[in-house]
């Protein structure tokens, strides 16, 4: 839940309580040791936006790291959730002047794509 409750208030504009919430969930993951899960993995991913919201580049990349190695252990990065997070990697690299970084995350996102055929679709365009 607390995970729904950093995206909406997220949404609404309230970055600081986002990340509140994703910290909070990001704990108890982790005390419960299962931050190395597909959910694990996306409430590091939305630490790592809201972090960016926030003007933190190095956190926003150090937090998105942290998911691509769960997602990559749990074989996962393959998946539409890996997708998103390579593309995220991918906006953060260029915004931290590595386009190279930024056009490998991208297209280990587009193989994806390619693969579970959604290429051709608005989310394969974007």
């Amino acid at each position: 839940v607390l995970n729904y409750i950093g995206s909406t208030r997220r949404a609404r504009g309230d970055t600081d309580g986002a990340l509140q919430a994703y910290n909070e969930a990001y704990r108890i993951y982790q005390a419960a040791h299962t931050l190395e899960s597909e959910e694990g993995a996306l409430v590091a991913m939305n630490i790592g936006i809201a972090k960016g919201a926030l003007g933190d580049l190095s956190g926003r990349l150090h937090s998105y790291a942290e998911a691509h190695r769960i997602l990559e252990r749990r074989g996962l990065l393959d998946s539409a959730d890996g997708a998103r997070l390579l593309i995220n990697i991918g906006i953060a690299k260029n915004k931290a002047r590595d386009p190279e970084g930024a056009l490998e995350a991208y297209e280990r996102a587009l193989q994806t794509y390619e693969r579970d055929g959604t290429i051709d679709t608005p989310t394969g365009a974007n």
